[in-house]
């Protein structure tokens, strides 16, 4: 019970990750064109897997997300519940290929983007909107109340495509009955998702693995996740720590303390972590087995071996979209373009809204020298952010504008998207994000014949940097 999903240790494409390209690499030709013309325009984009020679991706014929649920009586000592439910329906109605479930990851990036609340109370236009964001077409939602030990879940499936919902109830007397009753929950969600005999067999025959029997290592493991994709891998880890002392078998918590311990930079204490998630992980079904072995791999830094454990855990579940956004950031490490494409398209394909994915999809694109690819994903992305008000990848975008304008000299074109990274940056107190911005504007400057301009932008880029330094040496 509860989510086993995880990533690697650093994310696939992050608006906030932003890599540098040689000038070659940047939008040329016929790209260039369609440059000239703006980005503010909204393009319809086919999905397509450019170079592979793959068709458009199948998918799946139930698209399912679990909102966090609603705690009533706003009592902070019981928040915990309102993720804890969500995440464990995820894993416990079960698996099958015939359903996407919308991953906990993915749901927490869209809720942030959105600007809404985890907390919050959910109506009907909001959750529209949050469904046509993660491209689910059946919503669970609902809300909880603790009541001393006794807790009473009122949920709600809604068929968005049909237009239907369904009613599920569940009277947890104390916390200790947590998990059965969260057990009964589960086979109400899953009776209600799908009339498909074949659909309700399949989840539930994929149901019955027991994430951990302690309900205060559930706890300690969900708010590591939390924390953790908040990027708060410090906390995090003292979240795993706790859940792996109450619970000494659990092994997807040893396989994300691991991965805290191995983004912190404590490599002893990750492997042994992550050694031990390895070796109990032998009686766990083969999604979780797998995904211990991919963490293993990434831990280790072996990307040959993260690739195949990527590679048997998407084949097991080919709706998988964390695990196939990380399979792709591992292709692409690997120079293996056409293998990234074609697991990014799978993902573009059942959620087109997805804006990490879309700007992975164009640094793909532009590490292989594909000029006609980088737009087919750089100017719906710049849409994306500008729909969600997503100032930092907007930033990004404009600095890679900056550079595409460069390459075709056009240095005035180029000097305007640095200083429009540069605003945005400044507002955002992104001082790295400053320093990369400046130094370009410098570059521009310099190559315009303003050298006193110049001079002065790269120093105030030395100063930008050296300040992000000291930042981050004091954390």
């Amino acid at each position: 019970m509860g989510s086993g999903t995880a990533t690697t240790a650093q994310p696939v494409a992050s608006p906030a990750q932003e890599k540098r390209f040689p000038l070659k690499w940047i939008v040329i030709g016929a790209a260039a064109l369609a440059l000239a013309a703006g980005i503010g325009v909204v393009v319809k984009r086919k999905v397509v897997d450019r170079g592979s020679g793959q068709a458009t991706p199948q998918t799946a014929a139930l698209s399912l997300a679990i909102m966090p649920f609603y705690n009533v009586l706003s009592d902070p000592s019981s928040n915990w519940l309102g993720s804890c439910l969500s995440e464990t329906l995820s894993t416990d109605i079960g698996q099958s290929q015939n359903v996407r479930l919308v991953s906990p990851i993915r749901l927490q990036q869209v809720l942030r983007d959105l600007h809404i609340s985890p907390q919050s109370q959910i109506d009907l236009s909001t959750l529209k909107r949050i469904a046509e964001f993660t491209g689910a077409d059946t919503v669970v939602y609902g809300q909880y109340a603790k009541f001393g030990d006794h807790i009473r879940v009122n949920a709600m499936v809604y068929d968005l495509k049909h237009n239907r919902n369904s009613e599920i109830k569940a009277e947890i007397p104390s916390e200790k009955d947590l998990l059965k009753g969260l057990d009964d929950l589960a086979s109400q969600v899953r009776a209600n998702v799908s009339s498909d005999p074949d659909v309700l067999k399949d989840l539930k025959g994929q149901s019955q693995f027991v994430l951990t029997k302690s309900v205060p290592a559930l706890r300690a493991y969900d708010e590591g996740l939390q924390l953790s994709r908040l990027g708060r891998e410090q906390d995090a880890a003292k979240q795993f720590e706790a859940a792996v002392a109450e619970d000494p078998n659990f092994a997807l918590a040893y396989s994300k303390l691991a991965l805290s311990y191995h983004s912190l930079g404590f490599d002893g204490k990750a492997e042994q972590a992550s050694r031990r998630a390895v070796t109990l992980s032998d009686r766990l079904p083969a999604q979780e087995k797998y995904l211990i072995e991919a963490n293993d791999a990434v831990v280790m830094n072996d990307n040959a071996k993260a690739i195949a454990a990527y590679e048997k855990l998407t084949q097991t579940n080919p709706a998988d979209a964390d695990a196939q956004v990380a399979l792709a950031g591992l292709y692409e490490e690997s120079s293996n373009y056409v293998e990234a494409r074609k697991r990014l398209a799978l993902v573009r394909a059942a959620d087109s809204k997805n804006l990490d994915v879309l700007l992975a999809s164009f640094r793909v694109e532009m590490e292989a020298g594909n000029p006609q690819g980088e737009v087919e994903f750089l100017i719906p992305a710049y849409n994306l952010a500008m729909e969600l008000g997503n100032d930092e990848a907007k930033a990004s975008i404009e600095q890679q504008m900056g550079t595409a304008y460069l390459s075709i000299n056009k240095p005035d074109e180029a000097l305007k998207h640095f200083t429009g990274a540069l605003e945005i940056r400044k507002k955002l107190g992104l001082q790295k994000g400053v320093a990369r911005s400046l130094n370009m504007i410098a570059t521009v400057q310099n190559q315009l014949g303003n050298s006193t301009e110049a001079l002065a932008d790269y120093k105030a880029s030395l100063q930008d940097f050296g300040r992000s330094v000291t930042s981050a040496a004091r954390q």
